[in-house]
């Protein structure tokens, strides 16, 4: 019985490097479909183009540069807050009768009016405009706006650790493929 102590180590480069080096380069670089649509040539791939392919095709680092704009989204949010808000209301209406106003006798008599009395006209526009301004929040606008201030901050901040966590990736995966494709030649030429 041998014991897994004893086993001898693998020391040759077998399909290992080659399906390594296929892995590496499909989820660094993203998909092959996109690859093919850059007119990338792999033979002279240098370390400046997977940092920029990379960079621009990142899921997660396109999520998170969204939660950048929704911040900024949500800053601009909490400062229309100290801004007059305007309102404006209107109505048109078409009357087929003229509106009339019926008068008991004993007035209409004392006015010199007798029947009912036509008020308004053909058309009825009602319009009314409002303009509202905050004096005074106890700091609440102000509280809303730093808040929405430090969460841009933040998101900035997590934006610039996943694209430092990409270009880190990046750097060492196609470092990792230099290796694999020299230790295949290597092989190759041993045999």
């Amino acid at each position: 019985m041998r014991s897994h102590l004893f086993r001898p180590f693998r020391t040759g480069f077998g399909p290992r490097p080659l399906a390594s080096l296929l892995l590496v380069l499909t989820i660094t670089l993203g998909n092959i479909a996109s690859a093919q649509e850059t007119d990338i040539d792999f033979n002279s791939f240098t370390l400046d183009q997977a940092i920029i392919l990379a960079l621009g095709q990142n899921e997660f680092l396109q999520a998170v540069q969204a939660e950048v704009e929704g911040a900024k989204g949500s800053l601009t949010a909490a400062k229309s807050g100290q801004l007059p808000h305007l309102g404006l209301v209107g109505q048109y209406g078409r009357n087929l009768k003229k509106p009339v106003l019926f008068l008991p006798p004993e007035m209409g008599d004392a006015f010199g009016v007798s029947g009912p009395i036509p008020i308004g006209g053909d058309n009825d526009l009602i319009a009314a405009a409002k303009v509202t301004f905050n004096l005074w929040t106890s700091g609440r606008l102000s509280a809303t706006e730093g808040i929405a201030a430090e969460m841009l901050t933040a998101t900035r901040f997590k934006e610039k650790a996943v694209a430092d966590g990409v270009l880190f990736t990046t750097v060492v995966a196609y470092h990792d493929v230099l290796l694999a494709t020299e230790n295949l030649i290597i092989t190759e030429k041993a045999l």
